[in-house]
């Protein structure tokens, strides 16, 4: 063990003085690798913040939470803890950028008709996930080249994207990760997960991120909008059927991430419940948002608590076990 670290001490020291990369500081300097988390592990600390921020517990939230709104939860964690977002460099450590998430500020559910399709599969305000990370993972995000300097296929696989229409407002900086290309000769706007954030701490636009769905008044600079492409239009609901393209939204996931999205998760401490409702584009329902303009000023948007059919009752158990064997059908497990 102590050999190996070492070496990763060494690694580290070559990235800050290494002459191959831009001027600037290192990401790496002053950094002390931890321990990666369980996929879990991480997802029960983040809907923890989310409901604490909206006044509420972890298992309130998510019994509240519709299908759609619930796997797109899990599809941004899920390829955010794969190795592609790994954030060391290779012999270094296996920390991802889960790991080093710091804030669930809001979940985006899908709404009925958006997208440039009318499909109700997309829309900039729909089906994503915004976080905050620490130093580190921004950092990262912003010069992902010393994550992985050779392109190891197991580490870190972020890249400048593709995709002409650049960063969503009032973002001025977007990666992605290529789980394949539109069409075999042409590699611009390349599908698989995308995310959007600032250049620069100096960069957040506090009047422009008020405009935008779920994180009004968010005034961190590591704010980061996360989501999935999975066609042309860059639809990105996971319950969305995309025929030619691997099939469900979840199902391409689970060809792209190393042990799948884990759909059956529920948070630790919390019965399992059925979702409010399985609809594709969401049923109206949307639990998961962070804080929202009304009247002029931002505030938490409410919970609309989840009719008793939902919760684990004693008539409802076999309900809820049929669902999650279900669920474990679906995923493979």
């Amino acid at each position: 063990m102590k050999i190996k670290a070492f070496l990763a001490a060494a690694v580290l020291a070559f990235l800050a003085i290494s002459p191959t990369r831009a001027a600037g500081p290192s990401c790496y300097s002053g950094s002390a690798p931890g321990t990666p988390r369980a996929l879990g592990a991480n997802r029960d600390r983040l809907i923890a913040d989310l409901a604490r921020r909206k006044s509420t517990d972890a298992c309130e939230l998510w019994s509240a939470l519709n299908k759609a709104e619930r796997y797109v939860f899990l599809m941004d964690t899920a390829y955010l803890a794969d190795k592609s977002s790994r954030l060391y460099p290779p012999g270094v450590n296996k920390e991802t950028a889960l790991d080093h998430a710091t804030a669930l500020y809001s979940i985006n559910g899908p709404k009925a008709g958006q997208g440039i399709d009318k499909s109700g599969r997309g829309g900039e305000d729909y089906n994503r996930i915004y976080l905050g990370f620490d130093a580190l993972a921004s950092c990262v995000m912003r010069d992902a080249a010393e994550a992985n300097p050779h392109r190891d296929p197991d580490y870190n696989s972020w890249r400048k994207s593709d995709d002409g229409k650049g960063p969503h407002k009032p973002f001025n900086a977007r990666e992605m990760i290529v789980w394949s290309s539109w069409t075999d000769d042409d590699m611009r706007n390349s599908l698989g997960p995308q995310f959007h954030h600032w250049s620069r701490d100096a960069d957040l636009d506090r009047g422009g991120i008020d405009k935008r769905l779920g994180v009004c008044g968010v005034s961190d600079p590591s704010l980061t909008e996360a989501t999935v492409a999975f066609d042309f239009y860059h639809n990105s609901d996971p319950l969305g059927d995309y025929a030619g393209r691997g099939g469900y939204g979840w199902e391409i996931v689970d060809k792209h991430v190393a042990g799948g999205g884990a759909w059956g998760y529920t948070p630790a401490g919390c019965a399992p419940t059925l979702p409010v409702n399985e609809d594709m584009t969401g049923g109206g329902t949307f639990n998961g948002l962070g804080t929202v303009m009304e009247g002029g000023a931002c505030a938490a948007a409410p919970i609309a608590i989840p009719p008793a059919p939902a919760r684990l009752t004693a008539e409802g158990a076999a309900r809820v076990e049929r669902s999650l064997e279900s669920l474990t059908r679906d995923a493979g497990l």
